[in-house]
């Protein structure tokens, strides 16, 4: 039976930009919170039941707005007196149905830390606190994670939401008798590990104070091997207070290593860089060499992941220890100067350490050439971080058209990948007269200065050329179909000089 409204209802607006796709008219009463538009629909439409394409109900949506008199009085459209529902799902208010992403509202509800909407879904009948979805989670879960995993949620935790309000949103499900504290989701963690993570000081003192657990929650370990500890060195995760308090717990805490062999110091520098995690770390362990030169399974140190990272003052601290070898290798062989511009976008912070490890020591000339090259062939590196580098540099190369590092600069630069002009190369090799650049947005622009100077390098054959492409093609020096594909995308790039405009094959083939 459809209930009549109380009041004119005002008009419903269908279509809003941050409407998300697939919305009925329900969903998007729901989002306004126009109970009374929502009541007078059924006799225009059917299915109040009707998913959306996140297959979220019209509970889910209300849920995310923040629509409380609309929850509530949907709930009392739902249920009949007594208690009993007219069917599960009845208009759409099931708290613990799942959309497309595995999310039920009730966990909605507390991710986004409104603790008055999950009393009231908790009251209905027949919800269950212990629900898990597909990936193992209870709504206990969503209470204490800092970030949902499939991303799909719309407010979280110190980005939109009140971290104070969402720690006293997990407490409040903490002392709910039939709430799992120890339940595990399929990753093998728990509400406690999680806390620890998200920083949820009063939610990780009242997990100890009120709970036991065989292991211990500070010595719990998911299926990665990683403790409550290590997980709080993950990005904008954990507290200084928390790290501190379960040091305090057990300091061999400290010291244990995931199963990828990663150390607490490891996992700080991997995941937050300089931001002063790491540094906390190694405040408790700097006299420890051992700890501190520590290689996870991939023979990878803290202090060559601070390098690869592009964390300059994390390698600054490291090295300022007498126990740490600035010319460590990885198993692999691969030195600090090897690690260097290995990852996209991180070219400016690379110049850092790089700078850093040129004041702590000297380097081989053929160390510095195979690492300018591989910042070269950096997808994203534009135009100040290449200056900024041959700035420190450049007394590492000859500059002789005979010498494959040479080659391999025009070679590089010519690749349709790389975001440096050719041009900008050629005068760094001093192969062109100066050019004044202009960096603009995307560090990129260049113009040429036409001032006098003769060009006879250009006749240089192409056999360079040819050797060269044994060391960016290891194994296709004589493959016609590699030569033709490096000479392809060489071929197409151009420069302006004395009113000469050129390709940067010609150097090579005339």
């Amino acid at each position: 039976m459809v209930v009549k409204a109380v009041s004119t209802p005002q008009p419903l607006p269908l279509k809003t930009k941050s409407e998300p796709g697939g919305y009925t008219p329900f969903h998007v009463a729901a989002m306004y919170g126009r109970f009374e538009n929502f009541q007078l629909l059924p006799s225009s439409y059917s299915g109040a039941d009707v998913l959306s394409e996140g297959g979220r109900t019209v509970l889910h949506v209300a849920v995310e707005y923040h629509q409380i008199s609309f929850i509530e009085r949907l709930r009392d459209l739902a249920y009949q007196p007594r208690g009993q529902q007219l069917e599960p799902g009845a208009f759409g208010f099931d708290p613990c149905a799942l959309d497309s992403e595995g999310v039920t509202p009730l966990m909605l509800a507390s991710h986004d830390g409104k603790e008055e909407v999950v009393r009231m879904l908790l009251s209905c009948e027949g919800v269950d606190g212990n629900f898990r979805n597909g990936r193992g989670e209870t709504v206990l879960h969503y209470a204490t994670r800092y970030q949902d995993p499939v991303g799909n949620l719309t407010f979280n935790i110190g980005r939109h939401g009140d971290i104070e309000e969402q720690d006293r949103m997990a407490k409040f499900l903490c002392s709910i008798p039939h709430i799992d504290v120890n339940a595990r989701d399929n990753e093998g963690n728990s509400p406690f590990m999680l806390a620890c993570q998200s920083g949820l000081e009063g939610t990780v003192e009242y997990i100890l104070d009120n709970f036991d657990a065989r292991p211990p929650f500070s010595h719990q370990i998911n299926n990665q091997g990683q403790t409550a500890m290590m997980l709080e060195f993950y990005p904008e995760g954990g507290t200084v207070k928390l790290l501190t308090e379960l040091l305090s717990l057990d300091r061999t805490l400290i010291n244990q290593r995931d199963h990828c062999g990663r150390t607490a110091l490891i996992i700080a520098v991997q995941e937050r860089g300089d931001d002063g995690a790491a540094s906390w770390v190694l405040a408790q362990k700097s006299h420890d060499a051992e700890f501190v030169n520590a290689r996870d399974n991939g023979g990878m140190s803290a202090f060559l992941h601070a390098c690869h990272m592009g964390a300059p003052a994390m390698v600054e601290a490291l090295l300022g220890l007498p126990c740490v070898d600035m010319y460590q290798s990885c198993d692999r062989a691969r030195s600090a100067l090897d690690w260097l511009f290995q990852k996209t976008y991180a070219e400016k912070e690379g110049v850092r350490v790089f700078q850093v490890l040129k004041r702590f020591g000297e380097w081989g000339e053929q160390d510095i050439q195979n690492m300018f090259l591989r910042a070269l062939a950096s997808p994203s590196i534009r135009a100040k971080e290449f200056t900024d580098l041959w700035n420190l540099t450049s007394d590492a190369f000859t500059w002789d058209l005979e010498c494959t590092s040479t080659v391999l600069l025009l070679a590089s630069a010519s690749l349709k990948y790389c975001r440096i002009y050719p041009a900008l190369v050629l005068v760094s090799l001093r192969l062109l007269p100066r050019l004044s650049f202009d960096f603009g947005r995307d560090g990129m622009g260049v113009c040429v200065d036409h001032s006098q100077q003769p060009y006879s390098w250009h006749s240089q054959t192409h056999e360079n050329f040819r050797s060269a492409l044994g060391v960016l093609f290891p194994g296709q020096e004589n493959d016609n179909n590699g030569w033709e594909q490096l000479y392809a995308c060489s071929s197409g790039v151009v420069c302006k000089a004395e009113g000469v405009v050129w390709g940067i094959h010609t150097i090579f083939v005339h």
